[in-house]
Parts: C-alpha cells; sequence; structure tokens
C-alpha cells in the first residue's frame, strides 16, 4: 500500500572512524540529546505514527558512504515488529502494572 513518510540523516562524529563506542560520555549524551530532539519534533507531527532512529554504518547498511549517521525515518504507519513490541509492553503494564523494559533493566543491573 502506498506510504508517505520522512528521513533525516545527520553526521553524529566528523570522522568516519568513530561509533558510539569510541565517544566520550559527553560526546554520546550529545548524540542522544539529538536524538531525542529529533524524535520530540517528528512525532509531534499528527501525520507520523512511529519514529524510527538508527545508526547507519555505510556498506554495511548498503550505503556507499561510510560517514556514520543516524537516521530517523518515520512512516505513515507503525511497522509491524515494533508494532507488535508495543502491544506486548501495553499488554503487561496493563496486566501487571509495571513496565516490561524497566523490569528487564533493573533485571540486568542485579548482575
Amino acid at each position: 500500500m502506498p506510504a508517505r513518510g520522512l528521513c533525516k540523516v545527520s553526521a553524529i562524529t566528523p570522522t568516519t572512524r568513530w561509533t558510539l563506542a569510541r565517544m566520550t560520555r559527553e560526546e554520546i549524551r550529545a548524540v542522544v540529546d539529538g536524538w531525542t530532539g529529533e524524535f520530540e519534533e517528528l512525532s509531534g507531527l499528527d501525520w507520523i505514527e512511529y519514529v524510527q532512529i538508527f545508526e547507519n554504518r555505510g556498506a554495511m547498511m548498503g550505503a556507499s558512504n561510510p560517514i556514520r549517521t543516524d537516521r530517523s525515518g518515520p512512516p505513515v504507519f507503525c511497522p509491524t515488529s515494533p508494532a507488535a513490541e508495543t502491544k506486548a509492553q501495553c499488554e503487561h503494564l496493563a496486566l501487571t502494572g509495571s513496565c516490561l523494559l524497566c523490569e528487564y533493566l533493573a533485571r540486568g543491573e542485579d548482575r
């Protein structure tokens, strides 16, 4: 079916050799703050139901440019897998009164 969407691209580092794993905590914070701003802006558009932000690593992602970038590409509808995950998380919250991802985080901190 036809779909309308939007894709925004930004470089997260000035060089291709850096990844999030090689950045300082402060540099990562700036990247995450940028992602948060993009998410808030895009999710504020009434015709967008889903925002996906991901790191593009050039050829690994099928792109010819090796620059590390992040992309936010909201389609008009929520894709199947994220929709199913959201539904499961909502059902868990309704059943238990607890956030499923918060439970995962807490379990990881216990180890």
